[in-house]
């Protein structure tokens, strides 16, 4: 794999998705400390990772109408797409993975994980072209749909992958947290962000489960779609740790566990050139120079930066097209025109990329004296962008290496630590300062620094409970010879440890038992080595978790067998097995010790070994079905209980609710009731269709469980006509069928007991219109619990009824 490609890969996949003009713009100084820690360290975890998984999420809900009136969300993923394609296909070696989905009050996966590099990229434009324009309508933005469903897909991948992998969540919303409130106490959305953010929750498992989360935001101020700053700072807590006053999740994020990055959007007149930023930050760039041109700084209509030893590239951004004029000059005094594309000023490697108004110039140097010195960039005549910036990059990456035995108990070793830059060691006597800092398993480690250039620590393992691995954590950050701040880099090893010959080994560093879903129970394999002395034992007794999610009860560990014997050399496993005392949301974790007897010998050593798992309550679907299946159950269960809730077909005679809306009807931009939508391009919406199956509670004498219901006809039902209310007046004179379950309709005999048939009117909703034509209904304005509009289909495996068909009596 060519370890320089990831961080630009990381980049490009940001930067893409922020880099499509939406409504507002953030400023890349805003970004906060956790934010440039977590761009790093995505940068790094690419660089030493086999495949990249990056999901897509996109928000739904319907403020977007508002926000982002033009669909230019759509532009962003195609062009992350693309980045994606170009940089995969410019190295052999490199993996790159991309899903789709949405989400509002639930999630809903539209295009599943594929390699970039073959036909998948194609579906992934298409959806987005297709789909992304029609989700707009969802009534909530719940982000545990989001998190949860995101990092079950990423986790579920990883897993059928070999290798290592780099997790991220590319998460785009617009709005802040919002869900049902289902009990009408008003207290449903502040409960959410609890269960989000209480230690060990949900965002807790996330991050456990190395997922780094990069949130993306279109916060508006004022008007339809705004967001509080309670809003803003919670989504920044969320992807960072805190924002502000608000904190989710353990605080400070514990050594290990991934952290993120916020980005919000709020100023229109740096959009561009500050997502160009972002993407630059995520890189590992760092912003050495800015020149505002709105002043007199740019009147000679040129920008002149330097350039010193150990700069490996500079990203020059301008907010404007240079157009055909615009040259660089390098130190000797050569110069190359800058058209869109690639081309060469000496041994300096040029490329020239035009966004609509946007222009990024990147500059790769040779690590010689002919790139060291002033450069300077004449704009042209006619070019006159507001703010030109330089970003500098090193592309060093960290080398951890320690013995190939791996850490001997109680002996001294020796590991070294080294920077490399495009697979080659720097020469780190270039820069005017490196600091380099490292600790082990969270305590500070000494660095010595070598004739070499690299650095070395001495590690002695020591006590009666060494475990398994030892984490080694560098950090490093540079200046150059004129006082240019680099980036920080960061470098991770889990170091092995090694006991005496005669023991056995254990060879799984860390256990992390499969996600919970739904589920109290949960399984994973511990791998022991016998010693090639002679016969060993190694043993594992029934512990607590020492963290569980909110709700868990007891979490315990057991072990099937406690006890393996194992030949000369011979692999064994144990299984493990996770259980609680209730389904939760959140993170488990703890750990067990490992006894192990030596051959020949009655000493025992222990070895601890960290164990974790995620939980969820349940999966909201990747179809995004979840919350209506789960309303058709409550309604269903209460007709049967007490007659409160009739599910039913649509009165005779209602008008359908068509695919596509006929001549006439009204469209984006047209008046409707509750007022006139932002226009947007006059195109005629699609509505979203949903299953019309709705699971049959189990009732005595009635249906079969798992039955569903259906309509009898093939007209689209708006899933506001499926529900009645409760109740008490008279009827109107309109009959009204019930619906029967799919099972009567495939076996026409087994038809519902007279007795066993709710009986009431139509609801409320439709009585007191019979006589005054349809009620208008108002636009849904975000957190408020309405109706949808879309229509929902019947079962294509179903036969539809006949007239033949026998309808169940009615009283």
């Amino acid at each position: 794999m060519s370890a320089p490609r990831w961080p630009a890969l990381v980049a490009a996949m940001a930067t893409a998705i922020l880099l499509a003009a939406l409504p507002t713009a953030a400023h890349a100084d805003d970004v906060s400390d956790a934010g440039s820690e977590a761009f790093a360290q995505v940068a790094g975890c690419a660089a030493q990772s086999d495949t990249v998984l990056a999901a897509i999420v996109v928000d739904a809900s319907g403020s977007l109408r508002y926000t982002d009136p033009d669909d230019q969300r759509v532009g962003a993923i195609e062009t992350a797409i693309d980045s994606l394609v170009s940089l995969a296909a410019a190295d052999e070696n490199a993996t790159v993975e991309a899903s789709l989905a949405t989400f509002a009050a639930s999630y809903e996966q539209h295009v599943g994980w594929g390699d970039v590099a073959g036909d998948h990229a194609d579906a992934l434009r298409s959806e987005a072209r297709q789909t992304l324009p029609q989700r707009e309508d969802g009534a909530y933005t719940d982000y545990r749909a989001a998190l949860q469903d995101a990092q079950s897909s990423l986790n579920d991948r990883a897993a059928q992958l070999d290798g290592s992998t780099c997790k991220l969540m590319l998460w785009f919303t617009d709005g802040g947290l919002d869900v049902q409130d289902a009990a009408g106490d008003g207290t449903a959305t502040e409960d959410a962000f609890q269960s989000m953010c209480t230690p060990n929750g949900i965002v807790d498992g996330v991050r456990a489960d190395g997922i780094a989360v990069i949130a993306l935001a279109l916060f508006t101020q004022d008007g339809e779609g705004s967001v509080t700053e309670q809003d803003r700072l919670r989504l920044q807590a969320i992807a960072e740790g805190t924002g502000g006053a608000e904190t989710c999740g353990t605080a400070p994020i514990p050594a290990g566990a991934a952290i993120g990055a916020y980005l919000a959007a709020s100023n229109v007149d740096a959009l561009r050139a500050t997502f160009a930023q972002a993407g630059a930050l995520i890189e590992q760039g760092s912003l050495g120079t800015t020149i505002d041109c709105t002043g007199d700084a740019c009147t000679d209509e040129s920008f002149d930066f330097p350039v010193d030893r150990g700069v490996s590239r500079v990203r020059l951004v301008l907010d404007q097209d240079l157009g055909d004029s615009a040259t660089l000059t390098g130190p000797s005094g050569d110069a190359a025109a800058l058209a869109a594309g690639e081309a060469a000023l000496g041994t300096a490697a040029i490329t020239v990329a035009r966004n609509e108004g946007l222009t990024t110039v990147d500059i790769a140097l040779p690590q010689d004296d002919e790139a060291v010195g002033e450069w300077s960039l004449a704009l042209g005549a006619g070019v006159a962008p507001s703010q030109v910036s330089a970003f500098y990059f090193w592309d060093a990456t960290v080398a951890i290496v320690g013995p190939e035995t791996g850490l001997l108990v109680g002996e001294p070793s020796i590991v070294s630590v080294a920077f490399l830059s495009k697979g080659l060691p720097i020469d780190t006597s270039v820069y005017g300062s490196l600091d380099v800092a490292a600790t082990l398993d969270g305590e500070p480690l000494a660095l010595t620094p070598t004739e070499s250039g690299a650095y070395e620590a001495t590690i002695t393992p020591t006590g009666d409970e060494v475990p398994a691995t030892l984490a080694l954590h560098v950090e490093a950050t540079a200046t150059t010879a004129s006082g240019t701040a680099l980036a920080a880099v960061y470098g991770h090893a889990d170091l092995p440890t090694a006991i005496p010959s005669g023991f056995p080994t254990v060879e799984t560093a860390t256990l992390d038992f499969p996600a919970l879903t739904g589920t109290r129970e949960s399984t994973a394999t511990l791998t022991i080595r016998g010693a090639d002395a002679g016969a060993t034992s190694a043993c594992v007794a029934p512990v607590a978790a020492d963290q569980a999610p909110q709700g868990a009860g007891a979490v315990t560990v057991a072990a099937d067998p406690e006890c393996l014997d194992l030949g000369p050399g011979e692999q064994g496993t144990i299984a493990l097995t996770l259980r609680s005392a209730a389904v939760a949301d959140g993170l488990a974790a703890g750990t067990f010790v490992v006894e192990l007897r030596g051959a020949g010998t009655d000493e025992v050593r222990t070895t601890p070994v960290a164990f974790s798992a995620t939980f969820a309550q349940a999966s909201t679907g990747a179809g995004g079905v979840g919350v209506l299946a789960a309303l058709g159950v409550l309604a269903l269960l209460g007709a049967a209980l007490g007659g409160w809730i009739l599910v039913r077909r649509r009165r005779p005679g209602a008008p359908d609710v068509p695919a596509e809306p006929a001549d006439g009807d009204p469209v984006d931009g047209d008046t409707v009731p509750g007022g006139e939508r932002p226009a947007k391009d006059k195109r005629k919406r699609r509505p979203r269709h949903a299953p019309a199956a709705l699971p049959l509670p189990a009732t005595p004498g009635g249906p079969a469980s798992g039955d569903v219901f259906e309509p009898e006809d093939d007209s689209p039902v708006r899933q506001d006509q499926f529900f009645s209310y409760p109740f008490t007046g008279p009827r109107d004179e309109d009959p009204v069928q019930p619906l029967r379950p799919a099972s009567a309709r495939r076996a026409p005999t087994a038809a519902w007991p007279a007795d066993q048939v709710p009986d009431h009117g139509p609801s409320p909703a439709r009585r007191s219109t019979d006589a005054e034509g349809p009620a208008e209904q108002a636009q849904p304005t975000k957190g408020a619990a309405r109706p949808t509009d879309e229509p929902i289909e019947p079962a294509e495996d179903a036969p539809l009824p006949t007239d033949d068909d026998p309808v169940p009596a009615r009283d």
